[in-house]
């Protein structure tokens, strides 16, 4: 079993912006994390663990029906292409169900998540090339 905890390093992949007169959703995936590993058991006889401490990179985001531990991820409502990036658009039923925005890292099975307002009606991330994150808007 590996032992994971995770401390925010540096930057920001996403800020959740909305246009003027909607309010906006402070949503923030951290761009990177620090996670500390352990051997769940002894290691094999003749075998010595090693960590190469590194920090783990943003892999991606994803909308969840309640919190990311229930593993409950919803499909996007809509893909296309605009200008050459991928979209993808979520639509949500304010205040019917419990959204929440979670984060996953690279080589890792942590997922960052956080619960949205009650209100908020749609999100939609654009990925540049490799489908890393490059903007996210939920309103």
């Amino acid at each position: 079993m590996v032992a994971a905890r995770a401390v925010i390093l540096a930057g920001l992949a996403a800020l959740v912006t909305a246009p003027r007169g909607a309010a906006a959703t402070p949503v923030q995936c951290p761009n990177t994390l620090s996670v500390a590993q352990s051997v769940g058991a002894a290691a094999p006889p003749g075998w010595t663990p090693s960590l190469v401490d590194r920090p783990r990179s943003l892999a991606g985001i994803a909308f969840f029906d309640g919190d990311p531990a229930n593993e409950a991820s919803l499909v996007p409502s809509k893909e296309r292409k605009v200008k050459g990036k991928d979209e993808a658009v979520w639509d949500f039923v304010p205040g019917k169900d419990e959204i929440w925005v979670g984060c996953r890292y690279v080589d890792t099975a942590i997922v960052l998540g956080q619960k949205l307002p009650p209100t908020t009606k749609q999100c939609t991330v654009i990925y540049g090339p490799g489908m890393v994150v490059d903007s996210v808007d939920c309103k």
